[in-house]
């Protein structure tokens, strides 16, 4: 490679420990708010939790809905007396046929509405308690796949949980203590989960501790097996790929899983107040079920359809929860279908516990569940999804940078850097452009010259181009002229055209910068610079020349002028 082979493995070293560090951390990120806030999540999904917070500010709430009622029996009074008074101005009778039987029930209803919202609150957790009943009515053991890709029931139930200090003074001897402490600072009891489980804290705990793998999600594949660290650059990219790849796939999983969790509790939070205050101004909504549709975006039933959708919000999310959880228990740990056996076959460890494309199959199948059935059933109402779209879209962002991670990482040889005398190594994402890049070559005819390909492979030395300038130097009316002198190889008209290209281009940029982004401009038109303009230009604009280009200008300049840019 033109280098010592004990530099390249220095490099190579550099490069896997910089990113090593920075997956750790992401992994462990997740896994840390995953278990902050699964214990939370517990409390906001048990129907006790807020009858008892309910009943513990009972007395403010009524007496709000008090205020509210008084108020709404004034409106009632000033509607009567002007429905009066206009029905004896017009004499018609329109209004009394129209509105007298909805005022009459609002009336009488209007001092009902604190008593019918809380049977309205108990049908829904009855109706939730019975939805999570289902695998106890099914007989529905939970199991895992251990640590070893070994069943084992029951299923593990977390409780006393421990974060940080206290975590980390526990961890030293958890096991003697009777603690488990995936992280450093995340240390907790387990004990069994109960046969056909009923709850939704127990189907919580099954799907996401058990099927969803969330304390392994923290754990990375060891490929080499413990042996002796790697020293050959080609054994290192061979780790360090497989490591990549499956660190990736964890960080995928785990970042589902969390974000999803922290979605459920920014829900179940949200859901609290919205139930007080439709609760304590319950009263209004007999306005717009008297008036109807004149109120227009006011329509004050809005408040009735807030509290039946908040009421029966556990419901709707225990639904895909409980289903997938009797689902997953059936299937996941019976014996692959006669047409799949062969994902039951061992094909390496994808992640820990899991050793065959079968089992994982179900674990994606796990989360998704979680993420597709959780946000769906958000749908029941715009607030809550408006409330985590944030959140999802956080999701589907991470999604993408982590999945574009492999194509970042510069681990394939380049190009010597003629300023450092050492090889720039470029990612798959550049090698993906030198790729498209040589093939405008081969269409102008110069796949196989030379000097053409190696002032591809040198493009990257200069300096990153700034996109957003690229997009100015190209919407410029001077840009034109620049192409032509790159066309005809005048780096003394190509520097002029530069200068008159506007201070956003030219104010607080190296040379190195500003060449950069002029080439990359004139890239998207075909035209490329060779080494020696580029050094010609560098020189010209004050910037550091290199070697390689030195030799290039000499070349160039020697009868009056660089040679042309390819076209």
């Amino acid at each position: 490679m033109g280098i010592p082979k004990a530099q390249a493995a220095t490099d190579l070293s550099q490069i896997f420990t910089g990113l090593t560090g920075f997956l750790s951390f992401v992994v462990t990120a997740a896994n840390l708010i995953g278990f902050i806030v699964f214990p939370i999540l517990e409390v906001l999904l048990n129907p006790r939790f807020f009858l008892e917070l309910h009943g513990a500010n009972e007395t403010v709430i009524h007496q709000i809905w008090q205020v509210s009622r008084e108020i709404m029996n004034i409106i009632f009074a000033f509607m009567l007396v002007v429905g009066a008074c206009l029905t004896v101005v017009t004499a018609k009778k329109d209004i009394i046929s129209r509105f007298a039987i909805k005022f009459v029930l609002g009336v009488i209803l209007v001092n009902f509405s604190w008593f019918f919202p809380r049977i309205i609150l108990d049908v829904g957790n009855v109706l939730a308690a019975t939805i999570y009943k289902l695998p106890d009515l099914v007989s529905t053991t939970c199991r895992y796949y251990d640590i070893n890709g070994n069943i084992q029931t029951p299923c593990k139930y977390p409780y006393d949980f421990r974060f940080f200090d206290e975590a980390a003074a526990i961890a030293p001897t958890a096991a003697a203590l009777g603690y488990e402490c995936p992280l450093e600072v995340v240390c907790y009891r387990v004990q069994g989960l109960a046969n056909n489980t009923n709850t939704a804290p127990g189907i919580l705990s099954g799907l996401i501790f058990n099927h969803g793998k969330l304390p392994d999600l923290a754990k990375v594949q060891n490929f080499n097996g413990g042996g002796t660290p790697a020293t050959n650059p080609l054994d290192q990219i061979s780790f360090f790929l497989m490591f990549l790849l499956n660190t990736v796939f964890l960080i995928s999983l785990s970042v589902a899983l969390t974000l999803a969790l922290v979605a459920m509790m920014v829900a179940f939070i949200i859901r609290i107040p919205i139930l007080w205050l439709t609760m304590a101004f319950m009263p209004f909504m007999f306005l717009g079920f008297v008036v109807g549709d004149l109120m227009g975006n006011f329509n004050t039933m809005k408040i009735f359809k807030k509290f039946v959708a908040a009421a029966f919000l556990p419901a709707i999310v225990a639904i895909p929860f409980t289903v997938g959880f009797i689902v997953l228990n059936a299937i996941a740990f019976s014996p692959p279908v006669s047409s799949a056996t062969i994902l039951g076959e061992s094909q390496g460890r994808f992640l820990p516990g899991i050793d065959n494309l079968w089992v994982l199959l179900w674990q994606i199948t796990t989360i998704l569940l979680i993420w597709k059935g959780f946000f769906s059933a958000l749908a029941i109402d715009e607030i809550y999804v408006n409330a985590t779209q944030g959140i999802k879209s956080i999701g589907s962002s991470l999604g993408n940078f982590v999945a574009r991670v492999p194509l970042n990482v510069p681990f394939l040889p380049g190009p010597i850097n003629p300023a450092t005398g050492k090889m720039d190594r470029k990612s798959l994402g550049e090698a993906s452009g030198f790729v498209s890049g040589l093939s405008g070559l081969a269409k102008q005819g110069k796949g196989l010259d030379p000097k053409s390909v190696m002032a591809l492979l040198n493009e990257g030395n200069q300096g990153m181009a700034d996109k957003n300038v690229v997009k100015d130097i190209r919407r410029s009316s001077n840009f034109g002229d620049a192409k032509s002198a790159a066309r005809n190889g005048n780096m003394d008209e190509l520097i002029k055209a530069m200068n008159r290209l506007g201070d956003n281009f030219n104010k607080n940029l190296s040379a190195e910068q500003r060449i950069a982004n002029v080439m990359a401009a004139l890239a998207q038109d075909g035209i490329r610079l060779s080494p020696g303009q580029k050094t010609e230009l560098t020189n010209k604009l004050g910037g550091t020349g290199t070697g390689t280009g030195q030799a290039g200008q000499a070349r160039g300049t020697g009868g009056g002028g660089a040679p042309a840019a390819s076209p």
